[in-house]
């Protein structure tokens, strides 16, 4: 007796289902992973350390004539409160070690941010400054097509204006063979966020044309300048009507000065 077995033709078994869709899943990773090392290299180069741009045109207060004199406004306060939100942070990347795929997604929490930031204007010119001392936790996950790592670590950064090689601690509390690898990442996220740092610091106090006066920071002076005042009898507009009736007064007596009282001729 002959058996048909064309009957068993379209039963799919489901452990073959299962198979499948994990293949296709490991494929889409794959092809994900290899998007985002590419844009990873391509910024690489450019993420590697903090861009801080070149003093730039700006308005200083009003009193700051043609914008000339120092002029120095400190937005500590604003600093620390802006680092604390930008790098309390998650992060997904990818990367590959020994042909391995790797997936790398983790959260960036601030401990310590300490330090301070500020904006002057001399000579038309505007430049910003900043000097911090941070302390970072990082804590996530390595994923491979079978695998998972628990990956967490700590980060001590000083992010400094005048500092092209900042110094940096890099800790991991577990022991990878791609420990270079995940450090990479971690230090090429943070810079990214310092980096929005300093763009959004560039623009503060000025930095838009509309003068040093706008905003509600602190304005500070170089000794021996002086501080616009609107009232009292040392404000502008009591000098502004003192010199005013000066100028009349001048014009009524057209008596010459004389250094001594006996006429000349």
């Amino acid at each position: 007796m002959v058996l048909d077995y064309s009957k068993f033709n379209n039963i799919v078994d489901s452990d073959d289902e299962e198979e499948e869709e994990r293949r296709k899943e490991q494929e889409q990773r794959k092809a994900a992973a290899a998007i985002e090392r590419s844009k990873q290299g391509a910024a690489s180069s450019s993420q590697s350390k903090v861009k801080v741009d070149k003093p730039h045109d700006a308005k200083g207060s009003a009193w700051n004539m043609n914008s000339w004199h120092y002029e120095e406004q400190d937005l500590g306060k604003w600093g620390k409160r802006r680092l604390q939100e930008l790098l309390k942070n998650r992060h997904e990347c990818f990367f590959e070690h020994d042909g391995l795929e790797l997936e790398f997604e983790f959260d960036l929490s601030p401990g310590k941010v300490e330090g301070d930031c500020w904006t002057h204007i001399r000579k038309g010119k505007k430049v910003v400054g900043f000097d911090y001392e941070l302390s970072l936790r990082y804590s996530g996950a390595l994923r491979s097509d079978s695998n998972k790592w628990l990956a967490t670590g700590r980060v001590e950064y000083e992010f400094t204006v005048d500092d092209d090689d900042p110094s940096v601690q890099f800790t991991s509390d577990q022991s990878f063979p791609f420990h270079n690898k995940i450090k990479a990442a971690v230090l090429e996220h943070i810079t990214a966020r310092l980096q929005v740092f300093v763009s959004e610091l560039r623009v503060r106090g000025g930095g838009s044309g509309q003068g040093f006066a706008s905003g509600s920071t602190e304005s500070r002076v170089q000794v021996g300048q002086y501080q616009k005042y609107d009232s009292g009898p040392d404000g502008v507009a009591n000098l502004q009507k003192v010199a005013r009736d000066r100028a009349e007064e001048g014009k009524e007596s057209k008596a010459k000065h004389l250094h001594c009282p006996v006429p000349t001729h």
